[in-house]
């Protein structure tokens, strides 16, 4: 696929996204594997980032910074 990049096995980063790589995907999910446009795509994304602050905002004590030069859900590099 152009744009993919294996990433390790079973892991793709396209579109400066990484996802499970489609051959992995089976068993719930309904086959052939339907592609997801990225307006979608970005939106579950945020969803995700949205979801992980409400959950620390209300049930965490601290949140764990990543490590250096790690992206965040957002794509910004922490120092």
């Amino acid at each position: 696929m152009e744009g993919v990049k294996d990433v390790r096995p079973g892991v793709i980063h396209k579109d400066g996204h990484y996802e499970v790589a489609p051959e992995l995907i089976g068993g719930d999910v309904p086959q052939p594997y339907q592609e997801m446009n990225a307006a979608e795509r970005d939106r579950i994304i945020a969803q995700r980032g949205r979801y992980l602050e409400f959950m620390h905002d209300h049930f965490a004590d601290e949140v764990i910074p990543p490590p250096p030069g790690a992206e965040d859900l957002f794509g910004e590099t922490h120092h």
